[in-house]
């Protein structure tokens, strides 16, 4: 079934409209200061506004001092505005990360509209993004995660339309500048960068409708070996000036993208490797979806063990997608469906590293995966359409409908159970 222009664009609108409305509800719900390191985001901004000064480290600030400072600059006017209604100016403030999260869906569905024919799968694949419990988390409260999701998309975005399209100035410009401005934002944004490698190497190609019709056009046109070399410059120069020198800074300073030491051996449960391996997979996979928290005990397995069916589908789908569009020489649409996913595997892996080698606190950190959270959930179920196109609509109702029952399952026992007992009194 195909959807016109029109009935997309509403589509979308509700899609989102459906998002807010959960976000407003969890910004509600959720105690203001009890978001992931909420206090610390906070102070960060207020520090700037009260010395007009970064904040140098946490223990004298009390602000999550190590981070990047492009989000907390953003909230500046913002908090400097609202600050005399007290406590509603938090509750405010939280609404910018919802808005953030809006632009995240829209570039989610343009990147989904370069990989599939069909509207309505592009919208599933928004769909997965808007009502993943996590995202609608990282929502409601005050963080620098939601905007990192929108440079991290960004970024995928353009580095399928430099694959598909070509390497044009612009576009280079563009990828160079959305990964630098995420690395101002936040250090998970930057293995997203190895997916523009591959982009610029196919965006090199010249396109049809470039091809001379005389010698002389021949002649002044750029060898692809001379466009790469451009692009990749391009590229470089505008990561650079954005943010790219932040990180060139950070790693300066601590010799690593982790500001946290490394932890012993012995603070780890059990410092086996393969014990370190099955308890990071096992988290990351576990808090991909809702906080383990958020889901009441007793539907933690069977809410877990429902949502990896479609993403064991999405993951088979993917391979045969690509090879499929490879062997009909389909570079493009190859590509529209391999970045994404390999820009998702990138961030996952530089999270697996840390998480069994560095931290063991990292294990169920998946909300440090959200800059790539159009490469994984905007695929969750669209991928799956290359594998079972005829029971396709079936399984997307099915995972769309197990997206808003945990999304339920988690209003609920916030209400019921985790404001009650560890809120504040």
């Amino acid at each position: 079934m195909e959807l016109g222009r029109r009935q997309a664009r509403w589509g979308l609108v509700a899609i989102c409209a459906t998002y807010t409305a959960l976000a407003v509800a969890y910004n509600c719900i959720i105690p203001l200061g009890y978001g992931p390191d909420e206090p610390r985001h906070e102070r960060y901004y207020q520090w700037i506004l009260e010395t007009h000064t970064l904040p140098a480290n946490e223990e004298q600030t009390g602000a999550i001092a190590h981070h990047p400072p492009l989000y907390y600059l953003l909230c500046v006017p913002f908090y400097a505005l609202l600050r005399p209604l007290g406590e509603v100016s938090r509750h405010l403030i939280r609404l910018l990360s919802t808005g953030l999260g809006l632009a995240v869906i829209v570039m989610a569905y343009r990147l989904l509209r370069e990989a599939f024919e069909l509207r309505i799968i592009d919208l599933v694949g928004a769909a997965c993004v808007a009502w993943l419990p996590h995202f609608q988390l990282m929502a409601a409260v005050i963080n620098n995660d939601m905007l990192a999701s929108v440079f991290g998309t960004a970024t995928l975005l353009m580095a399928v339309l430099i694959a598909c399209r070509g390497a044009t100035l612009p576009r280079c410009l563009l990828a160079g500048a959305a990964l630098g401005l995420g690395c101002l934002t936040k250090n998970s944004v930057l293995p997203l960068g190895i997916v523009l490698v591959p982009a610029l190497v196919l965006g090199v190609r010249p396109p049809a409708e470039e091809v001379a019709t005389d010698e002389a056009s021949k002649a002044v046109r750029r060898s692809p070996t001379e466009r790469l070399f451009m692009g990749a410059l391009t590229i470089l120069v505008a990561w650079l000036v954005t943010g790219g020198w932040w990180t060139v800074r950070f790693l300066l300073t601590y010799g690593r993208l982790d500001s946290d030491p490394a932890w012993p051996l012995a603070a780890w449960p059990d410092p086996s490797l393969t014990a370190r391996v099955i308890r990071a997979v096992g988290g990351l996979y576990r808090s991909t979806w809702p906080l383990t928290s958020w889901i009441p005990p007793a539907g933690q397995w069977p809410v877990g063990v429902a949502l990896a069916l479609p993403s064991i589908l999405a993951c088979g789908g993917v391979v045969l997608l690509v090879a499929r569009r490879w062997r009909a020489r389909d570079l493009s649409g190859a590509s529209a469906v391999a970045l994404p996913v390999l820009g998702a595997l990138a961030l996952y892996a530089a999270l697996l590293q840390n998480a069994v080698f560095v931290n063991p606190g990292r294990f169920e950190g998946a909300r440090y995966w959200l800059p790539a959270v159009a490469g994984y959930m905007g695929f969750w179920l669209p991928a799956s359409w290359g594998l079972w196109r005829r029971g396709w609509p079936w399984l997307a109702g099915f995972g769309l409908t197990l997206l808003m029952l945990c999304n339920g399952l988690s209003i609920y026992w916030l209400v019921a159970y985790l404001n009650p007992t560890y809120g504040p009194k």
